[in-house]
């Protein structure tokens, strides 16, 4: 290892992304010096494996697949010639800012002005569980079972249970319902829903899956492969009630239990950590406790929507111009701080965690806030020693769904501390498991108590939506009168309306899947359709699709098959896919 080292303005850990939106909208406020170290050997991060659509809603306001939103992003920083390294790891990070990372020409040591964390997260294995058992083949975590099927175009198996309703996890079940596996049944050892209400919607209940809350597995069992797991109903405290245990068959179970950022490196630097997110502490400019060292994304804390991971780092890029300005003036490089930030935000009861953490008071901020248990007709209210400065009502509040708060900084002028409180009612209505066919969107109130065939005091068929057009979800009570729409309630935007008639007089949906490629650098290439089809058609357009083939090299948004079954969709490729360079000799 040579002892140079090399400058750089600002060095990005990580090619997700939060690192790719940090180092645009870096370049893009005038700073040139920007280099990002990816380990993987192409940008995008996650959403290269995340086929699905449903991302862009917020920042592109569109839907989009991982790969397309990803795409976006890594054009942006080829055509503003911003520099990277993939196939690089990032071995040691030290608190003067001193970057030594192990790449294809050996390992390289750099010293930056400013460094900005965005290495993601990381999935809980079984061996985090502690599961008793044997040890076969045949279990794995979700990202791992996204990657077998999504980037190999290999089936991990085609009896399979799901531990956790953690977005990816539903999200695998319906794909890999989709490939012809049967998902028997999703666990969740909580009393209700981690994921989002329109994944359990369009991932569980479109395809008869069942959602088991408050259960958990207790035992592996299986040889050399997978068998079957025993599963159990857990108490108020997690833990198994004896005489509730069951054996589910299955060949293959997949782990959805919660993700834990990536913070070797940040500890490494000497970062102080949240015991709630296990991400870095910041203040309101996403700077650590450590100068000049910034984090931001799942690094941070996990976050539920990749537009949010964009946003956030588009901020913390700003951030990071106005530490390099006030740096070139004063010419200081202080090292550790002693702290955040000298207002420190102080979270009530009913919520998880708040980010930042602590903040100067100076500027105005987004406060990012994930309730710590399924709430209705809630009220978020911001506190000081002077009294309420801020108060914000919520139909419902999540804990899969983390809400961002604009803060001014004259709420806080002067203030010792900033207390964000909740309070609510508990919602019922997610706290309900369902077994195939059922209508699991109870309502949380006596009046609006509706089941499929109910009737309103007029007379008319009275049913309860989980809109799956945005991340919101709204829970939609829908009055039906010879099978059409006649008042939709509780649906926050006009697109609520659209959805309920649709879904009452004929449903659609989209899908997102593979095809088959020759001659590609990966054997399959992700695909969706460029409009909704009928629901009935799914299963129909899959087959079709399956017999498709196409060959290298591919391009984001070429259509492989028009008019597919008659649909008047198309089958439009989502991922850019260079062809195989053959080696010669």
């Amino acid at each position: 290892m040579s002892d140079r080292i090399a400058r750089r303005g600002v060095i990005i850990i990580g090619g997700g992304p939060a690192g790719l939106a940090a180092a645009v909208r870096l370049h893009d406020l005038g700073v040139n010096d920007v280099l990002i170290v990816e380990r993987e050997h192409r940008l995008g991060g996650i959403l290269r494996q995340c086929i699905h659509d449903g991302f862009g809603l917020t920042r592109f306001k569109r839907s989009l697949s991982g790969p397309e939103y990803a795409q976006r992003f890594i054009d942006d920083v080829d055509d503003r010639g911003i520099d990277y390294l993939t196939d690089a790891t990032v071995i040691d990070v030290t608190a003067d800012r001193i970057v030594t990372l192990v790449c294809t020409a050996g390992v390289m040591r750099y010293g930056a002005d400013a460094i900005v964390l965005a290495m993601g997260c990381r999935e809980r294995t079984r061996h985090a569980l502690s599961i008793p058992g044997t040890r076969p083949a045949g279990i794995y975590t979700a990202g791992v079972a996204q990657t077998y099927v999504n980037l190999q175009n290999t089936m991990p198996g085609r009896e399979a249970v799901i531990l956790g309703s953690g977005d990816i996890g539903m999200i695998m079940a319906r794909r890999l319902t989709l490939e012809g596996a049967h998902v028997s049944t999703v666990l969740e050892i909580l009393p209700y829903a981690s994921g989002l209400p329109r994944n359990v919607e369009q991932c569980l209940n479109d395809y008869g899956i069942s959602l088991r809350l408050s259960h958990t597995v207790v035992e592996i069992l299986g040889d050399a492969r997978l068998e079957a797991v025993k599963i159990a109903r857990v108490d108020d405290r997690l833990k198994p009630i004896a005489g509730t245990e069951e054996i589910c068959p299955c060949d293959t179970l997949i782990l959805s239990v919660g993700l834990i950022p990536e913070n070797e490196l940040s500890l490494g630097a000497g970062v102080r950590l949240d015991p709630r997110t296990r991400g870095p502490l910041v203040d309101e400019t996403y700077q650590t406790s450590v100068e000049g060292v910034f984090a931001a994304g799942n690094v941070l804390h996990v976050h539920d929507l990749v537009d949010f991971v964009s946003m956030e780092a588009e901020r913390l890029a700003k951030a990071v111009v106005i530490f390099l300005d006030a740096r070139k003036k004063d010419h200081s490089d202080r090292g550790r701080r002693d702290s955040v930030g000298i207002i420190p935000i102080i979270a009530g009861s009913e919520i998880c965690y708040t980010v930042p953490q602590a903040v100067g008071g100076h500027s105005d901020f987004t406060l990012s806030v994930r309730a710590r248990q399924p709430l209705r007709d809630c009220t978020l209210s911001l506190r000081t020693e002077r009294g309420c400065v801020h108060r914000i009502h919520f139909a419902k509040m999540l804990p899969a769904k983390m809400v961002q708060i604009a803060v001014r900084a004259e709420w806080i002028e002067g203030a010792h501390e900033l207390h964000v409180e909740l309070s609510g009612a508990l919602s019922r209505r997610m706290m309900k498991s369902f077994a195939p066919g059922e209508n699991q969107l109870g309502p949380d109130t006596e009046p609006l108590q509706a089941k499929p065939g109910d009737a309103s005091p007029e007379g008319d068929e009275v049913r309860m939506l989980s809109c799956i057009m945005c991340p919101t979800g709204c829970d939609m009570r829908v009055k039906v009168r010879l099978n059409r729409v006649v008042s939709v309630s509780g649906n926050s935007c006009k697109r609520g309306e659209q959805y309920a008639s649709s879904e009452v007089s004929a449903p659609v949906r989209n899908i997102a899947t593979s095809v088959s490629v020759e001659g590609g650098e990966l054997p399959v290439v992700s695909v969706r359709l460029d409009k909704p089809i009928p629901k009935n058609k799914i299963s129909d357009v899959m087959a079709r699709i399956a017999k498709l083939k196409c060959t290298a090299p591919v391009e984001i948004g070429e259509v492989l098959l028009a008019d597919v079954c008659g649909t008047a969709s198309n089958v439009i490729a989502t991922k850019r896919l260079a062809g195989c360079q053959l080696k010669k000799g």
